[in-house]
């Protein structure tokens, strides 16, 4: 009786042991099959975003005087669009060199001239900063979709 006892508990500890082995193997499995559907890599950036951020930084070091004589433009939101929008807002500047590179780099990426009206460009009602805190507003845009792998 004691044997077929520990027979049986064995028989029982060999079977649990091998459906937890079995169990190990399927997660196992999907884990790594999981793996395999995941994202790959972010790519890097294109080289005109990487002139872009370049600009912008370059911009807005060194800053002694107001960029732009102190001008205003409409802050506009930049999570849809960035580039368009932001050359909506600063093709407005007229007079300032030291934007004239920002502006052409922005027409480049900008790939589709937005319609008056569209979300994306339309402007934050009543809302104009300088452009030196918009320029800097925009490189910490850039900067943050860079960094989590979202470039537009």
């Amino acid at each position: 009786n004691f044997d077929q006892h520990t027979t049986h508990l064995f028989l029982c500890s060999v079977l649990a042991l091998g459906l937890m082995a079995l169990w190990l193997t399927v997660v196992l499995t999907l884990a790594c099959l999981g793996g395999l559907a995941a994202p790959g890599p972010v790519p890097p950036p294109s080289p005109a975003f990487r002139e872009l951020i370049e600009e912008l930084v370059n911009i807005t070091q060194d800053q002694k005087a107001p960029l732009c004589n102190g001008s205003m433009v409409w802050s506009v939101n930049l999570t849809a669009g960035e580039y368009c929008a932001a050359l909506d807002s600063l093709i407005k500047v007229s007079n300032c060199s030291a934007i004239q590179k920002t502006q052409r780099i922005l027409s480049g990426l900008c790939t589709h001239k937005n319609t008056a009206g569209q979300a994306s460009t339309m402007p934050i009602p009543d809302t104009k900063i300088e452009v030196g805190q918009f320029v800097k507003k925009l490189l910490s845009h850039l900067r943050c979709l860079l960094r989590h792998g979202k470039l537009p």
